[in-house]
């Protein structure tokens, strides 16, 4: 990439950070600001489909706030305890699937695997967490770059907070 191009990207991903503040600003209501989150996460950074889940620590599940372009009907996972420990170590980061960790099995495997997942991100305040952000691969099948984990994670943080 030229540096041309990374400048006109990362201009892109800023103006997109600021549409980003103005729908958090705005919104009322929970589910039309993590739709409007999620649409405008996946458009900064082309991908082709997410989900935002939320968990619940008192029966470890997480439950879908929304979600794009993911043909599944389940909505509900338990987490078993090996999740919420491995998870951890991404609280300020990101887990790129491409490795499958052999800690992600059963039902919340095959949702992953069904909607294309690649990429996970924990949606953490504090230590504790909050949700779960599920973004899936990028239109043409491009790699992410250092630049989209950077903005997911960015992303992320605002989400955190608005939830």
């Amino acid at each position: 990439m030229s540096i041309s191009s990374n400048t006109d990207q990362f201009e892109y991903y800023l103006s997109s950070l600021d549409e980003l503040g103005e729908i958090l600003i705005e919104a009322d209501k929970i589910d039309s600001v993590s739709t409007g989150i999620l649409r405008l996460t996946l458009g900064t950074i082309m991908a082709s489909n997410g989900a935002i889940f939320v968990y619940n620590s008192n029966n470890q599940e997480i439950s879908k706030l929304s979600s794009i372009s993911i043909k599944n009907d389940q909505e509900i996972f338990i987490l078993d305890e090996s999740f919420i420990a491995n998870i951890k170590v991404y609280q300020y980061g990101h887990l790129d699937l491409s490795k499958k960790p052999n800690w992600i099995s059963g039902p919340l495997n095959k949702y992953l695997e069904k909607s294309k997942i690649k990429t996970i991100i924990p949606l953490f305040h504090k230590n504790n967490l909050m949700g779960i952000l599920f973004i899936g691969e990028k239109f043409m099948s491009q790699e992410f770059s250092d630049i989209d984990y950077k903005v997911l994670e960015i992303i992320s943080n605002h989400l955190t907070e608005a939830l």
